[in-house]
This record gives structure tokens, sequence and C-alpha cells, in this order.
């Protein structure tokens, strides 16, 4: 997604307006201190991963993910699997129009056109 999807300008200038983007290594061995927890790299034979990704993948381990949190570190959703620019656009919109607090994801695809 680095190469494609986060490439293209749209998306990326629309991710900077409207998040924190944040892009992080699930096996990185530093640790990571928020809100009063630190999360630690746990090693597993030659190679680990880091306990905030298993939290923020709910143990789901999966590469590449894209996980959105409002701005108390609460869980909106885990998008996982890459996502191509036309289907993490609508994602995108959904999720920064806060349209998950009423209308089901295919819903709002359904009908999305792009702006």
């Amino acid at each position: 997604m680095d190469k494609d999807t986060y490439a293209k300008a749209d998306i990326a200038s629309f991710i900077n307006a409207n998040f924190y983007p944040v892009k992080f290594d699930a096996e990185q061995k530093d640790s990571v201190h928020i809100m009063d927890h630190t999360f630690k790299f746990i090693a597993q034979g030659k190679r680990g991963y880091h306990e905030l990704a298993a939290a923020l993948l709910n143990g789901k381990m999966s590469y590449p993910a894209t996980v959105f949190l409002t701005g108390k570190f609460e869980m909106i959703t885990v998008v996982p699997g890459y996502q191509a620019e036309k289907e993490f656009d609508v994602i995108l919109n959904f999720i920064e129009g806060e349209h998950y607090t009423s209308t089901p994801f295919e819903n709002f695809s359904a009908s999305y056109e792009k702006k």
C-alpha cells in the first residue's frame, strides 16, 4: 500500500488533512507508551510481535492493516489487507464523515460518489 495507495496524491492529501496518520511496524523492537500503558515487543522464535499491534488488531495479526481510532483512542474499525486506491477512498470518506455511526458500510459504499 505504501507504493500504490498511500503514494497517490489525493489519498495522501485527504489522510493528512483529516486524520493523524501513524505508520507502525508490528515487529518493531522499541517499546511504545500510550495512555499510562507501555507496549513491548514479544519475542517468539526468530521473530515476534509487538503488543501494540496485537492490541489494535485484536490478536488477528494481518499485514497490512489500517486501524482507525477516535481522538480518545477508541476503536472505530480495522481494515485488514491491501486496499486499492478506489476502495480505500470510500473507506476514508466513510470514516472521516462519521457515517459509521449511522450507516452500514455496504449502504454507504453503494451510493458513494468520489468528490
